[in-house]
Protein backbone atom coordinates (compact mmCIF):
# COMPACT_ATOMS: atom_id res chain seq x y z
CA UNK A 1 0.00 0.00 0.00
CA UNK A 2 2.84 2.57 0.62
CA UNK A 3 4.37 2.04 -3.04
CA UNK A 4 4.46 5.58 -3.46
CA UNK A 5 5.20 7.05 0.36
CA UNK A 6 8.44 8.91 -1.08
CA UNK A 7 6.23 11.54 -2.71
CA UNK A 8 4.86 12.18 1.18
CA UNK A 9 7.88 12.07 2.97
CA UNK A 10 10.28 14.92 3.15
CA UNK A 11 11.75 14.59 5.76
CA UNK A 12 15.12 12.56 5.13
CA UNK A 13 15.58 9.81 7.73
CA UNK A 14 19.85 9.76 9.27
CA UNK A 15 20.78 6.53 10.17
CA UNK A 16 22.46 6.63 12.92
CA UNK A 17 24.59 3.52 14.52
CA UNK A 18 26.85 2.37 17.24
CA UNK A 19 26.12 5.11 19.61
CA UNK A 20 23.95 3.43 21.95
CA UNK A 21 21.76 0.69 22.66
CA UNK A 22 19.61 2.57 25.31
CA UNK A 23 21.11 1.20 27.89
CA UNK A 24 24.70 2.33 26.95
CA UNK A 25 26.26 5.66 27.12
CA UNK A 26 26.71 8.26 24.42
CA UNK A 27 30.24 9.28 23.83
CA UNK A 28 29.68 11.04 20.40
CA UNK A 29 27.53 12.89 18.58
CA UNK A 30 30.01 12.47 15.18
CA UNK A 31 27.58 10.27 13.37
CA UNK A 32 25.18 12.99 12.69
CA UNK A 33 25.37 14.61 9.51
CA UNK A 34 23.74 17.29 7.71
CA UNK A 35 23.67 18.53 4.44
CA UNK A 36 23.35 21.88 5.43
CA UNK A 37 26.18 23.86 7.58
CA UNK A 38 24.14 24.45 10.73
CA UNK A 39 24.14 21.76 13.40
CA UNK A 40 21.61 18.81 13.21
CA UNK A 41 18.64 19.11 16.07
CA UNK A 42 18.46 15.59 18.11
CA UNK A 43 14.91 14.28 18.15
CA UNK A 44 14.68 11.77 20.93
CA UNK A 45 12.19 9.18 19.87
CA UNK A 46 12.41 6.68 23.41
CA UNK A 47 9.44 5.05 24.80
CA UNK A 48 7.02 7.30 26.65
CA UNK A 49 8.97 6.63 29.75
CA UNK A 50 9.53 9.54 31.88
CA UNK A 51 12.91 8.07 33.68
CA UNK A 52 14.64 6.61 30.69
CA UNK A 53 13.81 10.15 28.62
CA UNK A 54 15.24 11.75 31.57
CA UNK A 55 18.48 9.15 31.54
CA UNK A 56 18.88 10.18 27.88
CA UNK A 57 19.00 14.00 27.59
CA UNK A 58 21.19 13.70 30.69
CA UNK A 59 23.58 11.58 28.74
CA UNK A 60 23.20 14.08 25.66
CA UNK A 61 23.30 17.13 27.74
CA UNK A 62 27.16 16.57 28.48
CA UNK A 63 28.29 15.97 24.86
CA UNK A 64 26.27 18.51 22.77
CA UNK A 65 27.39 21.67 21.91
CA UNK A 66 25.64 25.26 22.65
CA UNK A 67 23.80 25.40 19.36
CA UNK A 68 22.18 22.26 19.03
CA UNK A 69 18.35 21.85 19.47
CA UNK A 70 17.53 19.11 21.98
CA UNK A 71 14.09 17.58 21.09
CA UNK A 72 11.45 15.33 22.34
CA UNK A 73 9.02 13.27 20.38
CA UNK A 74 6.87 13.24 23.98
CA UNK A 75 2.67 13.18 23.80
CA UNK A 76 1.89 14.30 26.92
CA UNK A 77 5.10 14.45 29.48
CA UNK A 78 5.99 17.86 30.25
CA UNK A 79 9.41 19.22 28.81
CA UNK A 80 9.63 21.08 32.34
CA UNK A 81 10.02 17.73 34.09
CA UNK A 82 12.14 16.07 31.01
CA UNK A 83 14.69 18.85 30.76
CA UNK A 84 15.04 19.58 34.49
CA UNK A 85 18.54 20.46 35.28
CA UNK A 86 19.73 20.27 32.06
CA UNK A 87 22.74 22.35 31.32
CA UNK A 88 21.39 23.06 27.90
CA UNK A 89 17.47 23.32 28.99
CA UNK A 90 17.49 26.71 27.02
CA UNK A 91 17.95 24.63 23.95
CA UNK A 92 15.31 22.11 24.31
CA UNK A 93 11.65 21.54 23.65
CA UNK A 94 9.02 19.18 23.17
CA UNK A 95 8.29 18.53 19.51
CA UNK A 96 5.21 15.98 19.05
CA UNK A 97 4.52 14.31 15.86
CA UNK A 98 1.55 12.57 15.20
CA UNK A 99 0.98 9.23 14.26
CA UNK A 100 1.60 8.21 11.30
CA UNK A 101 4.17 10.69 11.01
CA UNK A 102 4.99 10.06 7.77
CA UNK A 103 1.20 10.79 6.41
CA UNK A 104 0.04 12.93 9.18
CA UNK A 105 2.14 16.20 9.20
CA UNK A 106 1.28 17.76 12.61
CA UNK A 107 3.84 18.84 14.14
CA UNK A 108 3.48 20.12 18.27
CA UNK A 109 6.02 22.61 19.24
CA UNK A 110 5.79 23.00 22.93
CA UNK A 111 8.33 25.20 25.07
CA UNK A 112 9.34 24.85 28.89
CA UNK A 113 9.43 28.29 30.78
CA UNK A 114 13.46 28.46 30.35
CA UNK A 115 12.97 27.83 26.45
CA UNK A 116 14.73 29.93 24.34
CA UNK A 117 12.35 31.56 22.29
CA UNK A 118 14.78 31.13 19.46
CA UNK A 119 14.90 27.27 19.98
CA UNK A 120 11.33 27.47 19.01
CA UNK A 121 11.64 29.33 15.75
CA UNK A 122 14.53 27.10 14.62
CA UNK A 123 12.54 24.31 15.06
CA UNK A 124 9.60 25.60 13.38
CA UNK A 125 11.71 26.73 10.77
CA UNK A 126 12.98 23.49 10.42
CA UNK A 127 9.93 21.44 10.21
CA UNK A 128 8.16 23.77 7.63
CA UNK A 129 11.00 22.86 5.45
CA UNK A 130 10.59 19.27 5.56
CA UNK A 131 7.06 19.41 4.95
CA UNK A 132 5.98 19.64 8.50
CA UNK A 133 2.75 21.84 9.52
CA UNK A 134 4.18 22.88 13.05
CA UNK A 135 1.86 24.82 15.34
CA UNK A 136 3.17 26.69 18.58
CA UNK A 137 1.77 25.63 21.86
CA UNK A 138 2.38 29.29 24.13
CA UNK A 139 3.31 26.97 27.39
CA UNK A 140 3.36 24.11 28.58
CA UNK A 141 0.01 22.14 29.46
CA UNK A 142 -0.61 18.20 30.61
CA UNK A 143 -1.57 17.06 27.14
CA UNK A 144 -0.44 19.66 25.02
CA UNK A 145 -3.39 20.83 22.58
CA UNK A 146 -3.67 17.34 20.46
CA UNK A 147 -4.44 15.06 23.01
CA UNK A 148 -6.42 17.56 25.14
CA UNK A 149 -8.86 17.40 22.27
CA UNK A 150 -8.55 13.71 21.27
CA UNK A 151 -9.12 12.81 25.32
CA UNK A 152 -12.07 15.25 24.87
CA UNK A 153 -13.38 13.35 22.18
CA UNK A 154 -12.89 9.69 23.33
CA UNK A 155 -14.46 10.72 26.98
CA UNK A 156 -17.90 11.84 25.85
CA UNK A 157 -17.35 9.06 22.87
CA UNK A 158 -16.83 6.39 26.15
CA UNK A 159 -20.05 8.24 28.02
CA UNK A 160 -22.20 7.52 24.98
CA UNK A 161 -21.45 3.85 24.45
CA UNK A 162 -20.92 2.70 27.83
CA UNK A 163 -24.26 1.96 29.33
CA UNK A 164 -25.72 0.83 25.46
CA UNK A 165 -26.08 -2.55 23.98
CA UNK A 166 -23.67 -3.81 21.26
CA UNK A 167 -24.53 -4.73 18.28
CA UNK A 168 -22.26 -7.23 17.89
CA UNK A 169 -22.11 -9.55 14.18
CA UNK A 170 -20.14 -13.60 13.99
CA UNK A 171 -16.78 -12.44 14.03
CA UNK A 172 -15.74 -15.85 13.19
CA UNK A 173 -17.59 -15.26 9.91
CA UNK A 174 -14.79 -12.73 8.62
CA UNK A 175 -12.07 -13.34 6.58
CA UNK A 176 -8.42 -11.59 6.66
CA UNK A 177 -8.99 -10.81 3.06
CA UNK A 178 -11.78 -8.64 4.02
CA UNK A 179 -10.64 -6.90 7.32
CA UNK A 180 -9.17 -4.10 5.31
CA UNK A 181 -12.28 -2.77 3.76
CA UNK A 182 -14.48 -0.25 5.39
CA UNK A 183 -17.74 -1.26 6.54
CA UNK A 184 -21.18 0.70 7.29
CA UNK A 185 -22.53 -1.70 9.38
CA UNK A 186 -21.13 -4.70 11.59
CA UNK A 187 -21.50 -8.04 9.50
CA UNK A 188 -23.49 -11.14 10.77
CA UNK A 189 -25.94 -11.99 12.89
CA UNK A 190 -27.15 -9.26 15.33
CA UNK A 191 -26.67 -10.43 19.23
CA UNK A 192 -27.43 -7.88 21.92
CA UNK A 193 -25.51 -7.91 25.16
CA UNK A 194 -27.23 -7.28 28.56
CA UNK A 195 -27.25 -3.44 29.78
CA UNK A 196 -29.06 -0.23 30.12
CA UNK A 197 -30.05 1.45 26.98
CA UNK A 198 -28.01 3.77 25.72
CA UNK A 199 -27.15 6.50 23.52
CA UNK A 200 -25.67 4.84 20.74
CA UNK A 201 -23.55 1.98 19.78
CA UNK A 202 -19.72 1.58 19.33
CA UNK A 203 -20.01 1.18 15.61
CA UNK A 204 -22.29 4.36 14.91
CA UNK A 205 -20.43 6.46 17.34
CA UNK A 206 -17.30 6.04 14.66
CA UNK A 207 -18.92 6.72 12.32
CA UNK A 208 -20.50 9.75 13.80
CA UNK A 209 -16.78 10.97 13.37
CA UNK A 210 -15.55 9.39 10.04
CA UNK A 211 -18.86 10.05 7.88
CA UNK A 212 -19.75 13.30 10.02
CA UNK A 213 -17.78 15.57 11.83
CA UNK A 214 -14.10 14.22 10.51
CA UNK A 215 -14.90 14.74 7.01
CA UNK A 216 -14.68 18.53 7.51
CA UNK A 217 -11.98 18.45 10.55
CA UNK A 218 -9.68 16.86 7.53
CA UNK A 219 -9.42 20.36 5.97
CA UNK A 220 -11.01 23.09 8.27
CA UNK A 221 -10.84 22.71 12.57
CA UNK A 222 -13.83 23.27 14.57
CA UNK A 223 -13.20 27.00 15.38
CA UNK A 224 -13.49 27.94 11.44
CA UNK A 225 -16.00 25.57 10.98
CA UNK A 226 -17.84 27.88 13.56
CA UNK A 227 -16.89 30.87 11.51
CA UNK A 228 -18.32 29.00 8.31
CA UNK A 229 -21.65 27.87 9.90
CA UNK A 230 -23.27 31.22 10.52
CA UNK A 231 -22.36 34.89 9.56
CA UNK A 232 -18.80 34.94 10.94
CA UNK A 233 -17.76 33.37 14.70
CA UNK A 234 -19.53 36.52 16.85
CA UNK A 235 -22.59 35.66 14.65
CA UNK A 236 -22.09 31.42 15.44
CA UNK A 237 -21.73 32.64 19.10
CA UNK A 238 -24.60 34.44 19.47
CA UNK A 239 -26.87 31.95 18.00
CA UNK A 240 -25.72 28.83 19.46
CA UNK A 241 -23.77 29.52 22.55
CA UNK A 242 -26.79 29.15 25.01
CA UNK A 243 -27.37 25.49 23.36
CA UNK A 244 -24.00 24.53 23.62
CA UNK A 245 -24.02 25.61 27.25
CA UNK A 246 -27.19 23.56 28.32
CA UNK A 247 -25.50 20.08 26.25
CA UNK A 248 -22.29 20.49 27.74
CA UNK A 249 -23.56 20.42 31.31
CA UNK A 250 -25.19 17.18 30.44
CA UNK A 251 -21.68 15.78 30.20
CA UNK A 252 -20.92 12.81 32.69
CA UNK A 253 -17.87 12.49 35.07
CA UNK A 254 -14.57 10.98 33.52
CA UNK A 255 -14.87 7.43 32.29
CA UNK A 256 -12.60 4.88 34.25
CA UNK A 257 -12.13 3.20 30.57
CA UNK A 258 -11.71 -0.45 32.60
CA UNK A 259 -14.33 -3.24 33.68
CA UNK A 260 -17.76 -4.41 32.02
CA UNK A 261 -17.76 -1.01 29.50
CA UNK A 262 -13.88 -1.65 28.12
CA UNK A 263 -14.69 -5.56 27.17
CA UNK A 264 -18.05 -4.42 25.67
CA UNK A 265 -16.57 -1.73 23.32
CA UNK A 266 -13.67 -4.66 23.09
CA UNK A 267 -15.79 -6.96 21.66
CA UNK A 268 -17.36 -4.67 18.92
CA UNK A 269 -14.17 -3.80 17.65
CA UNK A 270 -13.22 -6.74 17.18
CA UNK A 271 -16.67 -8.09 15.19
CA UNK A 272 -14.98 -5.58 12.42
CA UNK A 273 -11.03 -5.80 12.96
CA UNK A 274 -9.84 -9.08 14.88
CA UNK A 275 -7.39 -7.86 17.14
CA UNK A 276 -5.38 -11.02 15.87
CA UNK A 277 -1.47 -9.41 14.73
CA UNK A 278 -2.26 -10.32 11.53
CA UNK A 279 -5.81 -8.38 11.03
CA UNK A 280 -4.47 -4.87 12.93
CA UNK A 281 -1.95 -5.03 10.22
CA UNK A 282 -3.74 -5.21 7.72
CA UNK A 283 -6.38 -2.55 8.73
CA UNK A 284 -2.84 -0.33 9.58
CA UNK A 285 -2.14 -1.10 6.46
CA UNK A 286 -5.72 0.31 4.88
CA UNK A 287 -5.23 3.18 7.26
CA UNK A 288 -2.37 4.51 5.94
CA UNK A 289 -3.13 3.80 2.21
CA UNK A 290 -6.09 6.21 2.89
CA UNK A 291 -4.16 8.83 5.09
CA UNK A 292 -1.32 8.97 1.68
CA UNK A 293 -4.42 9.63 -0.69
CA UNK A 294 -5.88 12.24 1.46
CA UNK A 295 -2.33 13.36 1.64
CA UNK A 296 -2.27 14.41 -1.75
CA UNK A 297 -5.82 15.27 -1.97
CA UNK A 298 -5.29 18.21 0.54
CA UNK A 299 -1.88 19.38 -1.17
CA UNK A 300 -3.96 19.52 -4.40
CA UNK A 301 -6.65 21.57 -2.72
CA UNK A 302 -5.49 23.72 0.09
CA UNK A 303 -3.59 26.62 -0.55
CA UNK A 304 -0.15 26.41 1.21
Amino acid sequence: MRTDESEYLPLRVLRVSDVCDLGGEFSSVGLFTCESKERCPFQECVPEDLELKQQLFAQLDGIMDDDVVLSSSSSCLLPSKLFAGLAHRKQCLVAHPVNPPYYVPLVELVPHPETAPATVDRTHALMRKIGQSPVRIMKEIDGFALNRLQYAIISEAWRLVESSACRLGNAGSMSLAVAPEPEIRYPGDEILLAGKEGVVSPGDLDLVMSEGLGMRYAFIGPLETMHLNAEGMLSYCDRYSEGMRRVLKTFGPIPEFSGAAAEKVHQAMCVKVPDDPAHLAARREWRDGCLMRLAKLKSQVQPQ
